[in-house]
C-alpha cells in the first residue's frame, strides 16, 4: 500500500514539474515582441485554440498533464495559435511566422518531434461533431494514464481544446497568473506579483492590451518592465522584451545596416589609399632635379 502511495506521489510530482515547464514556455511565447495579436484572438472558435490565453486555460484545467500525450497536445495547441494566422493570410502573418519559428525552437530543445508538431499543426475541421470526438479522445487517454509515462515527451497524436470568450476581469486574472510565473522564472518569487495589479484595455479592432500598476500606481507596459523594476538578476535588458536575441526581421535590418556601413568604410579606405599613393608618387618625382 505504501508503495502505491509513493508511486502516486511521484507521478503527481512529475505532473507538477511538467506543468511548471509548460507554463514557462507559455510565458516566453507571451512575452515575445509584438505578441498582442496572439495573446487574445478576436476570432474565437468553439473547436480550436487560437490564442495563448486559451492555451493557459487548458493548462490550468489539466488538459496537458498526461505525460507524452499531454506534451503532444500542448505542442500542437501552441502551433495552432500561429498557424491559424498564417493560413488565413491576415495582417499578422509576418509576425506570426517569426513567432512560430521562435516557439518551434523552444520545443525542439526539449524534443525535435515536439518542434515538428508545432510547425505542422494546422487548423482542422470546425464542424459541430468534431468537439465530441476530441472530448472522447481525451477521456480515452485519461483511462490509459497508467500506460502513459508522465516523465517522457509525447509521441501520440494531439487534440485541441475549446476556445471561449473571456471577460476583462478574467483576462486580468490570467495576466496576473502569468506575471507570477514570469517573476519566478526571472529569479524572483511568485508572491512579488501580489504587490501589483493588472488592467486590461480593449483597443479598436478587438486587440487587448495588459498594463501593470504597482502599489504606488507606477505604470508598467510589460512583465519585463516589472522584472526590471524589482531589480531581478535575470530580468531582460531594455530593448528585448524577453531578454532574448532580436527577432529575425530585426536581425536582417541590422545586417543590412552593418553592410552599408562596411561599404562606406571600404570606399573611404580605397580613397585614402589612392590619395596616399598619389602623395608618395609626388614626393618621389620631387626628389629628381628637373632637366
Amino acid at each position: 500500500m505504501s508503495a502505491q502511495v509513493a508511486e502516486a506521489a511521484e507521478k503527481e510530482a512529475r505532473r507538477k514539474k511538467h506543468k511548471k515547464r509548460m507554463n514557462k514556455l507559455l510565458v516566453r511565447a507571451w512575452n515575445l515582441p509584438d505578441s498582442a495579436p496572439f495573446q487574445d484572438s478576436s476570432h474565437s472558435s468553439e473547436n480550436e485554440v487560437r490564442d495563448l490565453t486559451m492555451v493557459g486555460k487548458n493548462l490550468d484545467k489539466g488538459v496537458y498533464e498526461h505525460g507524452r500525450s499531454g506534451w503532444e497536445i500542448f505542442a500542437k495547441d501552441m502551433g495552432l495559435v500561429y498557424n491559424w494566422h498564417i493560413n488565413r493570410k491576415g495582417k499578422h502573418i509576418s509576425i506570426a511566422k517569426i513567432h512560430l519559428d521562435e516557439v518551434v525552437g523552444f520545443f525542439t530543445k526539449i524534443d525535435p518531434s515536439l518542434g515538428n508538431l508545432v510547425i505542422n499543426s494546422m487548423p482542422g475541421d470546425t464542424s459541430s461533431d468534431s468537439a465530441p470526438k476530441r472530448n472522447s479522445s481525451v477521456a480515452r487517454k485519461r483511462k490509459n494514464n497508467e500506460k502513459d509515462s508522465p516523465d517522457t515527451t509525447p509521441r501520440k497524436k494531439a487534440n485541441v481544446g475549446n476556445n471561449g470568450h473571456l471577460t476583462l476581469s478574467q483576462r486580468e486574472k490570467r495576466a496576473m497568473e502569468l506575471l507570477a510565473a514570469y517573476l519566478e522564472e526571472r529569479g524572483g518569487e511568485r508572491v512579488q506579483s501580489e504587490n501589483f495589479r493588472c488592467k486590461v484595455v480593449r483597443r479598436p479592432g478587438g486587440r487587448f492590451d495588459s498594463v501593470f500598476f504597482s502599489a504606488e500606481n507606477k505604470r508598467f507596459k510589460s512583465m519585463a518592465d516589472v522584472a526590471r523594476f524589482l531589480s531581478l538578476v535575470d530580468a531582460p535588458t531594455r530593448g528585448h522584451k524577453d531578454g532574448k536575441a532580436p527577432s529575425r526581421s530585426k536581425k536582417v535590418t541590422e545586417k543590412k545596416k552593418l553592410k552599408r556601413e562596411l561599404d562606406k568604410l571600404m570606399k573611404s579606405h580605397v580613397k585614402a589609399a589612392k590619395a596616399l599613393d598619389d602623395h608618395n608618387n609626388e614626393d618621389v618625382v620631387d626628389q629628381f632635379p628637373a632637366r
